[in-house]
């Protein structure tokens, strides 16, 4: 019960919080993000196939993706030594209600990378 309202929180409060944020400099306007709107979740699926996760909460439905990009090499250290490749990639939140997508955030992994290419891609059947 406490994960469903902690749910039900962001979804009404900080959702349409960052939904409204299209004026940020960092925000861009994805094509994929404009398309899926209005879409059902078979239309969704149909084009991205099956999400990392489902949550459903009463008339909202979240489907969460992920699409893993390919390792950063962060610089060495020294002459003789090299750092660990960073993995990065993109998580894509999908917002249903009533049935139909009225929302698509993407979201960096790590925090720090600026690309959101990657959310495209997992999306690239869904803009054709």
């Amino acid at each position: 019960m406490a994960r469903r309202l902690i749910l039900m929180l962001l979804l009404t409060c900080v959702w349409p919080a960052l939904n409204g944020c299209t004026a940020a400099p960092s925000y861009r306007a994805y094509l994929a993000q404009q398309v899926l709107r209005g879409k059902s979740k078979q239309e969704v699926m149909a084009c991205a196939g099956q999400p990392l996760r489902e949550t459903q909460s009463d008339a909202v439905t979240v489907l969460t993706y992920y699409q893993q990009g390919e390792p950063l090499q962060e610089a060495p250290n020294g002459p003789t030594t090299s750092s660990p490749a960073v993995t990065h990639g993109c998580r894509a939140t999908v917002l249903l209600k009533e049935h139909h997508v009225t929302g698509v955030q993407y979201e960096p992994v790590p925090d720090f990378a600026t690309a959101f290419d990657h959310c495209e891609e997992i999306f690239a059947h869904c803009t054709r």
